[in-house]
């Protein structure tokens, strides 16, 4: 008799999510023989790092953004922009917009200003690049859109997850389980 164990670490009851135990709703007698069926391993690179998480931009005078290091999705790394960029003093009102369809990032206020990538003082540690900026400053507008889409995005796992697969999976770990009665 063939059984199938679906294993999930966020479901462990102790240990970490590459060493633990599981609690198991029923027993397994005369197990002869373990088959890892395959797996799903998400990306946890950090693709926002210490080396490109700043933003320099000016509307008269020059403020700077930190995003915190970490594993941003699309939606969530525009949003920290968004919230970041309103967070500074400047009187603009900012928004922070995704296209699906052109695939494109465009930052907007109720002014004008300018993006400095190329000039600002953290220029070195900015993330146009993550973005879809060129590293160079814009013109000073009430609008940029990137340069470049965000096809790129998904070879720096912008994506949610990005799984390295292993045959067919149904994303979580399975494990197929052959036992004698």
């Amino acid at each position: 008799m063939e059984r199938y164990l679906l294993i999930n670490s966020t479901d462990r009851i102790s240990g970490n999510s590459s060493n633990f135990k599981i609690h198991l709703s029923h027993a397994l007698h005369k197990v002869s023989k373990i088959k890892l069926l395959s797996v799903s391993l998400p990306n946890t690179i950090y693709n926002i790092t210490t080396a490109n998480n700043r933003l320099d931009f000016t509307d008269g005078i020059t403020y700077t953004i930190t995003i915190p290091p970490g594993a941003y999705t699309v939606n969530s790394l525009i949003g920290s922009h968004q919230t970041l960029l309103n967070a500074t003093p400047s009187a603009l009102n900012f928004t922070v917009s995704y296209s699906a369809t052109t695939l494109k990032v465009t930052i907007s206020a109720n002014g004008s200003f300018q993006l400095l990538f190329g000039t600002g003082s953290n220029a070195s540690f900015s993330c146009s690049k993550e973005l879809g900026f060129e590293s160079i400053d814009t013109i000073n507008a009430n609008s940029h859109t990137l340069q470049q889409k965000l096809l790129a995005w998904g070879y720096h796992t912008m994506f949610s997850l990005t799984y390295l697969n292993l045959g067919e999976f149904t994303e979580a770990q399975i494990v197929q389980i052959h036992t004698h009665f």
